[in-house]
């Protein structure tokens, strides 16, 4: 007798796995919550831009609005109770570390006022403006 007992592979065009499928799509409302909250990241840091291309009054107006949307979708999900449990396990704690050591730093600072100043958000003033 020649060779093994156990057969050869075969080529077969019967998969072992099931074939791919494609993910479930998002809803729509996730993709327009998704969308409002960038947009909302992206006006609050470019909130300079912002008062600079409205005004002081256009700016305040803009943020409100937002502040009153961002409402109008947490509190009838705070309602329903949709949110899950905060994951503390995905928090970008390196990052959180840093900012800590970042505040941390005022005790040795020599210049302790500027550097809490510049941890508190202010208006531009009048002689910024274009």
């Amino acid at each position: 007798m020649r060779g093994s007992l156990i057969p050869m592979a075969q080529y077969t065009k019967h998969p072992v796995a099931a074939p791919p499928v494609a993910p479930e799509r998002e809803s729509t409302g996730h993709l327009l919550l998704r969308a409002y909250a960038t947009l909302v990241l992206f006006a609050v840091f470019a909130h300079t831009a912002v008062y600079n291309l409205v005004g002081e009054v256009g700016a305040g107006v803009i943020m409100a609005l937002f502040l009153l949307g961002a409402l109008a979708i947490g509190i009838p999900m705070l309602a329903q109770g949709r949110p899950q449990p905060f994951a503390w396990r995905r928090l970008p704690w390196a990052a959180l570390a840093y900012t800590a050591l970042a505040l941390l730093s005022v005790a040795w600072s020599q210049w302790r006022l500027p550097t809490i100043l510049t941890w508190v958000p202010s208006r531009p003033s009048p002689s910024t403006r274009c």
